[in-house]
């Protein structure tokens, strides 16, 4: 179901997703950076420094993943996550 802007009651409206996009790249980084440091501390062989970017990568995602959903949570029930591209005005769900 398309969302309509109650300002002006245009059907031009986008989803901003704020707080997806930054937890979730936080996320992604964070466990990147653990999962290395976490896979290289027991050397720096090169079969070492192999396991420390695939765990590096898994951790990458995995925590990822977890911050798209925590900041999907939060953009759908604490942030106003729609836009209306015709008037600019932001509103959530709540508002609809």
């Amino acid at each position: 179901m398309p969302h309509i802007c109650p300002r002006c009651h245009s059907n031009l409206v986008a989803k901003r997703n704020l707080a997806r996009k930054a937890v979730g790249t936080i996320g992604a980084v964070s466990g990147v950076v653990g999962g290395v440091v976490a896979c290289a501390q027991d050397g720096g062989e090169s079969d070492n420094l192999a396991a420390a970017v695939i765990g590096g990568m898994a951790a990458g995602l995995a925590v990822g993943i977890a911050g798209a959903r925590l900041g999907e949570f939060v953009d759908q029930n604490l942030l106003d996550n729609y836009q209306c591209l015709r008037c600019g005005y932001l509103f959530s769900d709540g508002c609809i």
